[in-house]
């Protein structure tokens, strides 16, 4: 009830406004683009997620790459390797998140 979700969502512009504003940098939200919105979203504003939002049919490795199709900060695949190696998922690397434990999701 009390709208919690809510209000994280239209901060975090996952989200809009059904009445009222919403001025972010002195800048209407309404009044920018999607992509705009979307690279304040991925520059300036994080989210940690109740959910992992893993794409259940994408392997590990790939799930680690996908971010960065989408930003303007690449990794390779030898850090993305790198990065699965530092939470002991190397042995895991080619499956599904939907084949890894709850444990394995979070890391």
């Amino acid at each position: 009830g009390s709208g919690k979700s809510t209000l994280m969502h239209i901060l975090g512009l996952l989200d809009h406004p059904t009445d009222g504003s919403y001025i972010l940098d002195n800048k209407d939200i309404s009044k920018i683009s999607k992509s705009k919105q979307a690279n304040i979203r991925n520059k300036q504003i994080g989210f940690v997620f109740q959910q992992f939002n893993l794409l259940p049919r994408t392997t590990v490795l790939d799930n680690v790459m996908l971010p960065t199709i989408y930003g303007k900060q690449k990794i390779t695949e030898t850090k993305a390797r790198e990065l699965i190696k530092e939470v002991g998922l190397t042995d895991r690397i080619n499956y599904k998140s939907n084949q890894l434990s709850g444990g394995q999701i979070q890391r």
